[in-house]
This record gives C-alpha cells, structure tokens and sequence, in this order.
C-alpha cells in the first residue's frame, strides 16, 4: 500500500501496461474546512478524557452542505458536557479537529467483528446541547431573531441568549455566516470582530442595536478577514 504526502492510498499494478492504478483511500482522514483531519487521532484524544469510556468520529453534512466532525461518546460516569469535552480537546489540537457536535450514546454499534458500525451510528436529533448556563429564552426582537438565525445556522432546536457561539460548535466561518445575514436582516453592520468579542445572543444583539445602519453586507471582506487568520477563541464558560 504506498503512501502519498503521509496518506494510505490503495493502488494496484496494472498487468496490461504495468502502470499502478490509483485505488482510492484506506484511511479516516477527511477534509474539514481545507484542512485535512485523522478521525482516529480524534478518537484517541477523546479516549484519553476520563469522562469518555467508549467514542468514534465521523464526518457529516452540516446545514450548509459542508462537512463537520460530529463526536460520538459514551460516557464513563454520569453524563458528559459538550462544552468541557470541547475546552479539553481545544487545549490539545487545532480547532478544526474538534468535533462540532456531540451526540452520548448508552452504547457504540459495533460489528458481529467487533469494529464499531459507523453507518448505524445516529443522526444528532438536533436538540441544544448541555452547557454550563441554562437556557434563556430572547426577550427582544433582535435577540430573538439573532438566536433563530445562530440555531438554523448550527442546527439546533434553539438556542439561549446567554449561550457561547462557540461553545454549541461554531467556527469561524459560521460566525461569518451568521454576521453578514443578521446583518442583511437588521440593517446594521458590525465588525468582524464583534462575533469574536461578544459571542451571544445577547452580546452580539447589544452590539447591533448600538451600529449605525448600512447600505449592504461585504461579505467577501468578512471571508477574508476570517481567513487571513482569524479564529474562534476559546469559550469563556
């Protein structure tokens, strides 16, 4: 099996013309964002969390079409928190190989072999994840419409106004997302950095309802910002 810049590759040598024949790929490595990740790499880091007992990850279309690692757990205690997991993780690897999502399991799927069923594994059903602060609900139009636009956008069934953007999964490229359509509803633009600096509901509506109005969102610019070196710092919570 020959190996191109670190990666496993299948291959066969062809008998017609004796040219080797690219096979495809026999490993867990994935793409997220541009940059290539090794699920079990993931896995392993996850293992190493005393809350873990058992884990896998896989890579799965987000709303947007875009592939994201969703980490699934089966917890050695009582339960897990998703933003601990995440904090922890974040403190060992570079933020695209932290999953977005955390789904917890009684229980992996595993094979009549013993290899865990990645394909049985199930869909996240969308419900907001365990945090570190109880949910509260928006009490103002613009929160609540920054809260509906944040859990369309990371594909949950709500989000709270106290809630850390980034803490629920969210990367840079989504806080741009989310940005430039609140944006374009509200009519008032914010600096890139502002997502950054107050990443919720409720800081990200303070900010709106204090900026000027604008004539359209430049979302080019904010892409670029974003990649020019821009992360998501981590939680606060």
């Amino acid at each position: 099996m020959p190996e191109l810049d670190g990666m496993k590759t299948l291959g066969r040598i062809r008998t017609d013309n004796g040219m080797l024949e690219h096979l495809g790929r026999n490993d867990d490595t994935v793409k997220i964002n541009g940059a290539r990740v090794e699920l079990g790499e993931v896995e392993a880091a996850l293992l190493e969390l005393d809350t873990v007992a058992e884990a896998a990850v896989v890579a799965q279309s987000g709303s947007d079409g875009s592939l994201r690692l969703v980490g699934y757990v089966v917890p050695s205690g009582v339960g897990v928190n998703q933003a601990t997991i995440r904090a922890a993780l974040a403190a060992r690897m570079p933020s695209h190989m932290v999953p977005s999502l955390f789904v917890e399991m009684d229980a992996l799927p595993v094979l009549s072999f013993g290899k865990v069923d990645r394909r049985a594994l199930p869909l996240p059903d969308g419900r907001r994840p365990e945090l570190d602060v109880p949910y509260r609900a928006p009490t103002t139009p613009d929160e609540q419409l920054i809260a509906e636009l944040a859990a369309e956008i990371l594909g949950f069934d709500g989000v709270g106004v106290d809630d850390d953007f980034f803490s629920l999964g969210m990367d840079s490229l989504l806080a741009t997302r989310l940005l430039s359509v609140a944006a374009a509803e509200l009519g008032r633009s914010v600096g890139v950095e502002v997502v950054f600096d107050h990443p919720t509901v409720a800081g990200l509506a303070r900010q709106f309802a204090a900026a000027h109005a604008f004539d359209g969102v430049d979302i080019a610019s904010l892409v670029a910002e974003l990649e020019a070196g821009v992360d998501a710092p981590e939680s606060p919570n």
